[in-house]
């Protein structure tokens, strides 16, 4: 058991890097990264845990997101290395996600496609809707800036399913726009306009 205001911190923690994660989606970039960095500074004191690791990976995200591969497989593989010695599965879905997106667009691509592989795995293996969401919409999103097009469809069709049987919508359009990217840079033009 944990004293009570070690407790408070660590929920306050918590919620500063879920902030961190909504204002993203709302595209509110200065405010996730404000978050981010008060989540980590609130949970470093109070040592190892879920909450710090996840805040780890949630800052690998953001810089992924940032383009910066660097600083995103920095925060990565802090967040697994917490998570190795935690034994937290979930951070070992999230952190390989974020670093493979990064790497996914530099000249790592196909080292990155290996950690994007390594997260959906997990993520499947757990039935971890929103880590499985988005295991496939960076493989896709990676493969299609890397010019594999065939790639990025055979993972839309799975991700698709799999994201519509959840009604986990955002990560369904989000799969069905590069799945346009595709099929035009093919030239299929009419299943384009079909999506």
């Amino acid at each position: 058991d944990m004293p009570g205001w070690v407790y408070a911190a660590v929920r306050v923690g918590d919620t500063l890097w879920l902030l961190s994660r909504l204002s993203w989606f709302l595209a509110r970039n200065d405010d996730a990264e404000r978050y981010a960095a008060r989540a980590v500074a609130t949970l470093q004191p109070l040592g190892d845990g879920h909450e710090l690791a996840m805040a780890y990976s949630n800052l690998a995200q953001l810089r992924m997101l940032a383009t910066d591969a660097e600083a995103a497989e920095a925060w990565g593989q802090r967040a697994l290395a917490l998570a190795a010695r935690i034994g937290d599965t979930e951070v070992e879905m999230h952190a390989p996600n974020n670093v493979g997106a990064a790497l996914g667009c530099t000249d790592r691509a196909l080292e990155g496609r290996d950690l994007l592989l390594r997260s959906l795995r997990l993520a499947l293996a757990a039935d971890a809707h929103e880590h499985v969401g988005r295991a496939y919409t960076n493989l896709v999103s990676c493969a299609a800036v890397d010019r594999r097009f065939a790639e990025a469809l055979q993972h839309v069709e799975s991700g698709i399913a799999y994201c519509e049987e959840r009604d986990l919508d955002s990560w369904t359009r989000y799969l069905q726009s590069w799945q346009v990217v595709s099929l035009t840079e093919l030239g299929r033009w009419n299943e384009a306009v079909a999506v």
